[in-house]
């Protein structure tokens, strides 16, 4: 059948009108429907203070493997604990031939030197939320995605020659808040016709 006076709209057309009035009539929508996910890595610490504070009472020279153990940082009392050989370090500490014996702390290169007799132990809890929020029925057509991403993250690294701690160094983010949002004006036909939303981050 032929229509007279006007075009037949395409399938396509037809599909986004739809999904445009169905997520226009869900503006008020709730996000409590949308995803959700964590990622949690712990050693002990409930906090990055937490850990901070167990790692300040860490001191070079003096604390072995014993008190180490106390502290929470021992591989055999603490989970995802990370044992790098001297082989491991060196790579780290000096990873480019720019960097010589001479620039490196001296404790680092005295447990460097004794080769097997030195390790170090990488500890680094962690937790991290990543929410879905904002308009749940915009979300779910892939009109607009909006993720906040929360936590924490510690990094120690500890270098031990025979059981004594002779270097420490951390690195770390005490509050992580990320706010990204991504737009996407042809929602679901956006990947179909090869065509890359708008992403804004937001570090907050």
């Amino acid at each position: 059948m032929e229509y007279l006076g006007s075009t037949r709209p395409s399938t396509a057309a037809a599909v986004l009108r739809f999904l445009l009035v169905a997520a226009a009539a869900g503006l008020a929508a709730c996000s409590g429907v949308l995803p959700k996910s964590s990622e949690t890595t712990l050693t002990g610490w409930n906090s990055f203070d937490d850990a901070k504070a167990a790692f300040d009472r860490i001191s070079p020279n003096e604390t072995d493997l014993i008190a180490l153990r106390g502290l929470g940082f021992a591989p055999e009392v603490a989970e995802n604990v990370r044992i790098l050989s001297y082989l491991d370090l060196q790579t780290r500490f000096m990873p480019n031939q720019s960097i010589g014996w001479a620039d490196l702390d001296p404790n680092v290169r005295m447990c460097l030197q004794s080769h097997a007799k030195c390790i170090g132990l990488q500890v680094k809890p962690q937790q991290v939320r990543r929410d879905r929020v904002g308009n749940a029925v915009l979300d779910i057509f892939n009109f607009r995605r909006e993720i906040v991403e929360t936590g924490w993250q510690f990094d120690a690294l500890i270098l031990l020659k025979e059981d004594m701690v002779l270097y420490k160094t951390w690195s770390g983010q005490p509050k992580i808040h990320q706010h990204e949002r991504k737009d996407n004006p042809l929602g679901p036909l956006q990947d179909l016709g090869g065509f890359a939303g708008d992403r804004v981050q937001e570090v907050l």
